[in-house]
């Protein structure tokens, strides 16, 4: 995986974990120490699970090319489809969450991650997890826990975020990630 494609995909969940975290922060009152460690625990697990999903896309991997990216593209395109779903449901609208309890924010952070270790599963299949463990897991934190953070801020401000915009955003940086690399 390139560092761009490390970044894009870093994005693409930093946008979803951005908006997911905005509307949780403008349905319920939430400390700005708070949001940053929720943030920060996020960008934790989904690097975590991106990195677990490409070891288990590693040991799943058949090695044979043409199987191995159609696996790859077919993870990708999921959890596109996943995010393009959610942006055409009539309801759309964010829930409130409890973000007093620390079980509330595990919870979150757990329910968060399945995307990206579908697409952790899927870049195992074409990528080495030891030269994508030390170039992935940096970035991927740094840029989750910064969008997501963006999503507390806003949210707690009361500023119009389109939530169905940024989610198109994410998948539509997913499906040119899938097409990107299915053809190399």
């Amino acid at each position: 995986m390139t560092l761009f494609g490390v970044i894009a995909l870093a994005i693409s969940l930093a946008l979803s974990s951005m908006v997911l975290l905005y509307n949780a922060a403008s349905h319920t009152s939430i400390r700005p120490t708070t949001g940053l460690l929720l943030s920060f625990l996020l960008g934790v697990v989904q690097a975590a699970a991106l990195l677990l999903g490409i070891a288990i896309g590693a040991l799943l991997r058949f090695d044979l090319t043409e199987i191995d990216k159609t696996f790859f593209f077919a993870m990708y395109c999921i959890v596109a489809i996943k995010l393009l779903l959610s942006v055409f449901s009539r309801s759309a609208k964010g829930g409130s969450y409890d973000f007093s309890r620390v079980s509330t924010m595990l919870a979150l952070a757990a329910v968060s991650s399945i995307n990206p270790l579908l697409l952790g599963i899927g870049q195992g299949f074409i990528d080495d997890f030891g030269i994508v463990f030390v170039k992935a897991f940096v970035p991927i934190l740094l840029i989750v826990t910064v969008f997501a953070y963006l999503g507390v801020m806003l949210g707690r401000s009361g500023k119009e975020l389109k939530s169905r915009r940024w989610t198109l955003i994410a998948a539509l940086f997913l499906v040119v990630l899938a097409i990107q690399f299915g053809l190399r």
